[in-house]
């Protein structure tokens, strides 16, 4: 299987495995293997390309004053 390097290696991955989860797989299809493989290379790529950064005291400060503001609604 080809390693996802591009953002359209990803978006294909994406709309390979959306297809085959759609078409409602018996347990232990005989692509199950290939597609769990996909699912980790879509992780892999997304985890690098699309980081998420580390929270900030200011960030949460601000979360938290958001929810607050919308829990008194």
């Amino acid at each position: 299987m080809k390693r996802i390097e591009t953002k359209r290696d990803h978006a294909l991955a994406v709309k390979r495995l959306e297809q085959w989860m759609l078409s409602d797989p018996e347990p232990g299809d005989s692509e199950e293997a290939e597609f769990v493989e996909l699912a980790i290379q879509i992780e892999a790529f997304e985890r690098d390309a699309f980081p998420i950064p580390k929270p900030t005291a200011e960030g949460i400060a601000e979360f938290r004053r958001l929810h607050l503001d919308q829990s008194s609604l």
